[in-house]
């Protein structure tokens, strides 16, 4: 009997060894680059807060927490309402009730109590008429709020803030590449490739650090200050080498 090969196979076994030849010819022709990663930031006064404030108390029974709760938490949506904060500015962001218990060595937990927090979430425009930061945490803290979860600051549009840290970005990398080529002794060619890489972005949030709890006593305005707020960016650049 004779044995037949598989035309088919045959062909597939032969054309394996063509297309590696192919590749490393592919990446023979590629050109040499000198990659580079230039940073750029833009620092931008805030023109909007965010505010996350609200209500905790315990009570022996649920219907107790939550009432205290819910008186609060109306006096202050009030409160902020005549002071011109709109409607649709102030957001529910948590809503919680749960039991607390007591726990103690050698003894099975106490049901103590429950505890009730209802905590909003404000929009602020700075900068336009309308309330400050300060003149709501007063009027919060004044309504009945005994907790401030964090402020954060933010520009409502970086478009402008972001396209001067790309700009600073990208003549950045330019001049690391420069200095690469001049440390190796070669020269740049064309460029092959650039883009936006990752980076932080605007900064992160910037916690309010006091408890209102520790303000509730005060007789001065809270005083905040927004600072400023860091726009970054990075851009990634591949020049030929000549």
């Amino acid at each position: 009997m004779r044995f037949r090969i598989p035309i088919v196979a045959l062909a597939f076994t032969l054309a394996l060894p063509l297309g590696a030849f192919a590749q490393r010819g592919e990446a023979r022709r590629r050109p040499n680059v000198i990659v580079a990663v230039g940073q750029g930031e833009v620092f931008a006064t805030p023109d909007r807060a965010t505010i996350r404030l609200g209500v905790q108390e315990q009570a022996r029974t649920a219907d107790a927490a939550q009432k205290a709760v819910n008186e609060k938490m109306n006096r202050i949506l009030s409160s902020l309402k005549k002071l011109g904060v709109a409607e649709n500015r102030i957001r529910t962001s948590r809503a919680e009730l749960y039991p607390v218990y007591d726990h103690r060595p050698n003894r099975p937990p106490e049901l103590v109590g429950f505890r009730s927090t209802n905590a909003v979430t404000v929009l602020l425009d700075l900068g336009a008429k309308g309330p400050t930061v300060g003149a709501v945490l007063d009027a919060a803290v004044a309504a009945g709020a005994n907790s401030v979860d964090g402020i954060q600051f933010s520009l409502a549009d970086d478009t402008e803030q972001r396209a001067q840290a790309l700009k600073q970005a990208a003549e950045n990398a330019r001049k690391k590449a420069q200095s690469i080529a001049a440390a190796l002794g070669v020269e740049l060619g064309d460029l092959v490739a650039a883009g936006e890489g990752a980076s932080d972005g605007l900064e992160p949030p910037r916690p309010f650090a006091t408890r209102v709890l520790a303000m509730e006593s005060a007789d001065v305005s809270a005083p905040v200050q927004p600072g400023q707020i860091r726009v970054a960016a990075t851009v990634e650049v591949r020049y030929a080498i000549r």
